[in-house]
């Protein structure tokens, strides 16, 4: 059976792609207008979730794409994009592996958004809730992390 790779373009799903492809693995992508849960609402019949990258490999369904790329390599390996136990690297591969999307995401994307998209939200966002935590602390006349000034 063929794997099958939901995706949107720019999404992650170029990550489980690009693996399938740089291992030969014979694979079909599905490619969907973004979100598609509003406009390929027949892809919630496939992944509850409405998310995107979505992968179908038999009875196999993952949502993860860093997930979708470490299931290519330990199944359908030997691969040289893969570090083993065995190898010196092998903590720094499993730390950037998780990195890229618990890590890297929230800070990048919030940068991003607050730098380029939305200047200066950011910095009124933040005030209000100084200012907010400020009055909390004042109610219990205790400091948690220090003068928030």
């Amino acid at each position: 059976m063929t794997i099958k790779i939901y995706s949107c373009a720019g999404s992650r799903g170029m990550r489980p792609i690009w693996t399938a492809e740089e291992m030969g693995l014979d694979y079909e992508v599905e490619m969907m207008p973004f979100p598609p849960r509003f406009l390929h609402k027949e892809f919630m019949d496939i992944n509850i979730l409405g998310t995107v990258p979505y992968m179908v490999d038999g009875e196999v369904h993952m949502t993860e794409s860093v997930g979708m790329s470490q299931y290519f390599v330990d199944k359908y390996g030997p691969t040289n994009l893969k570090v083993n136990v065995d190898e010196e690297d092998y903590g720094s591969y499993l730390n950037w592996l998780s990195h890229s999307d618990a890590t890297l995401t929230f800070p990048q994307t919030v940068f991003l958004r607050y730098t380029l998209q939305e200047v200066g939200v950011a910095d009124k966002a933040a005030e209000g809730y100084r200012s907010c935590l400020k009055k909390l602390l004042m109610i219990e006349n205790i400091f948690v992390a220090g003068d928030l000034q």
